[in-house]
This record gives C-alpha cells, sequence and structure tokens, in this order.
C-alpha cells in the first residue's frame, strides 16, 4: 500500500478523469493533472488523398483538424483516448488501434490489404512504432504539429502517471523520481523510457491504457 496522503499526479489534463477523482475524493487521495508539453499545428501543408488517415494520439486529432480537413476514405485511431478525440469532432472512425496491441499487430491490419495507402500525421518527436511495421502498404507521413517540452515545478506525489515519454522528459527537467514513488506507465514507449532511467521503483505498465483500467490499478495501490 502507498501513502494516500501525498497522493497521484498524472501527466494529463486534457481528460476528466471523473469517476477516478470522485474515487480519490472520497478517501481523501490528493489527485492532480499537469501536463508537461504543449502541441502546436504546422499550417500550410500539402495533405495527401489517402485510403486511410491514422491519428496516434488525442493530440495529433486535435492540431490537424484545427488546421486542416480529412482527405482519406477511412479514419483509423489508436487507443481508447484518440476514439474519444475524434468522436468529439464528429469523425466516423472505421478502425479502432487497441493500445494493448503491439505495432507489429496494427501494422499487420494494413498490410492485409496492400494496395491501400495510409497517411500518418506525426509530431517531430512520434515514435513511428506502427510505420516501421508496415511493408506492404503505402505510408504518407507528415510532420502536422510540433510537441514542445514545457517544464514545471510540482509539488512530490506517492505516485507518477506518466501518459507519454515526452512528458516523462518534461516532468524531469525540474523534477526528481525519489526510489519511493510508485510509476505507472501509459503503454510500452512510456514503459520504455522510464526502464532506460534504471530506476529501482515499481513501473506498472498499463496493457490498455483506458481510465477503467487505470481506475483499477489505483484502487489496488491504495
Amino acid at each position: 500500500m502507498v501513502n494516500p496522503t501525498r497522493g497521484i499526479l498524472i501527466t494529463n489534463e486534457r481528460n476528466s478523469y471523473s469517476a477516478i477523482k470522485d474515487w480519490c475524493s472520497k478517501r481523501g487521495i490528493p489527485f492532480s493533472q499537469k501536463s508537461f508539453i504543449k502541441t502546436v499545428g504546422v499550417p500550410h501543408l500539402n495533405i495527401p488523398s489517402s485510403d486511410w488517415i491514422f491519428f496516434s494520439s488525442p493530440n495529433s486529432i486535435s492540431t490537424y483538424l484545427a488546421h486542416y480537413s480529412i482527405n482519406a476514405k477511412k479514419i483509423a485511431v489508436y487507443g481508447e483516448g484518440s476514439e474519444r478525440e475524434a468522436l468529439k469532432h464528429g469523425l466516423n472512425i472505421d478502425f479502432v488501434g487497441p493500445i494493448e496491441n503491439n505495432p507489429k499487430t496494427i501494422a499487420q491490419f494494413f498490410d492485409n490489404d496492400p494496395g491501400s495507402t495510409i497517411f500518418f500525421p506525426l509530431s517531430q518527436r512520434s515514435k513511428r512504432s506502427i510505420i516501421k511495421e508496415i511493408g506492404k502498404a503505402t505510408v504518407f507521413e507528415l510532420e502536422t504539429y510540433k510537441t514542445i517540452i514545457q517544464p514545471s515545478l510540482v509539488q512530490s506525489h506517492e505516485v507518477l502517471i506518466f501518459t507519454s515519454p515526452s512528458n516523462l522528459e518534461g516532468f524531469l527537467v525540474l523534477n526528481k523520481i525519489s526510489d519511493n514513488q510508485t510509476l505507472i506507465a501509459y503503454g510500452r514507449t512510456t514503459e520504455a523510457a522510464l526502464l532506460s532511467l534504471n530506476l529501482s521503483n515499481t513501473i506498472i505498465t498499463l496493457k490498455t491504457s483506458t481510465e477503467l483500467e487505470l481506475e483499477k490499478v489505483i484502487r489496488k495501490l491504495f
């Protein structure tokens, strides 16, 4: 069990996490949200026409739609957060790539139709993990937004939830991870970023990166 008085920090300000907040509030557990990045759209690009457009994150959706219209026949997104953001903008989703699937599994979905074309709106910090695994379908990629690190000094929390490698990097500019903190990683790329630090901390990696899974993990910790 962790110390509930020091609370939880998650590096995401976009989602409400209402169920988790309610559960924590009833138990006197502070729940804080702070992002250590900001995203800025890149305008005036020539967007290619394609069979698919693949959004890998909520930020890729919001920044893209601020400047461009959909120029693809079908829309694919990665994970629950991206699906929620797409629906908020009224998009009709044709494929949701589950976070728990590795990049090869999602790439295989597109390679099953080797004549298809897929457009990936990316950040300059995107890991391109799915793109690297696509071997048959044709891929177009453009940096449609910039991810900018925004360091901020925050008070210490017992549980740190990192939602991306960039947020981890931004956190570490002015903050340190102590040995007694429990770390939760959204997905394998964030887990890999934490493991690269050679920490002795307990690291819990979310398999689906859904709010329901996160709530279950938090309940077990406290």
